[in-house]
């Protein structure tokens, strides 16, 4: 009879550890307020919470790429204004290089014209976080020199800085 007693024993004992100890989970996920500690708690969970991390990351990823987008893309919107705001102005000059201007009018038309084409290179050659924003650049250069050759041309002693001529060729 005492064989029985100590398998008796010894099952009842093991149940209280096995209830302890499940009780001490139990407290855990009350203090903690996560249900899952290891893997082997849900297979199924773990799986689900594994797919949202990477999902997060792959959004927080989208975000980055989404802001860096829009930052490039207010760089270029911004280039482009400016670029047109100096093509409005150089159209201007040479509308009024065409009319009889006397010597200095026409030095200074010639000088505004050298800063205007000197800032459109450096728009064109502007960069965002080391990435060129505006890559059109020979359709660019060619409507510069377009612009000049209309302007110098139009008017013979407009006299145009030959360093940018040379830049823009």
């Amino acid at each position: 009879m005492r064989i029985p007693n100590l398998n008796v024993s010894q099952s009842v004992t093991q149940k209280i550890r096995d209830l302890d100890l499940e009780r001490f989970k139990l407290d855990k996920q009350i203090t903690t307020g996560q249900k899952i500690s290891l893997p082997e708690d849900g297979g199924l969970t773990m799986s689900r919470v594994i797919q949202l991390d990477s999902t997060k990351s792959k959004l927080s990823q989208y975000q980055r790429n989404a802001s860096y987008a829009t930052e490039f893309i207010n760089a270029g919107h911004l280039n482009l204004e400016k670029l047109r705001d100096i093509n409005l102005r150089a159209q201007e000059v040479a509308r009024l290089s065409g009319s009889n201007l006397n010597g200095p009018a026409v030095e200074a038309y010639g000088l505004e014209i050298d800063q205007l084409i000197e800032e459109a290179i450096n728009r064109v050659n502007a960069t965002q976080r080391g990435r060129a924003i505006l890559e059109g650049l020979l359709l660019i250069q060619n409507l510069l020199i377009q612009i000049l050759s209309m302007v110098c041309l139009k008017r013979k002693s407009l006299t145009c800085n030959p360093t940018l001529w040379a830049l823009l060729k």
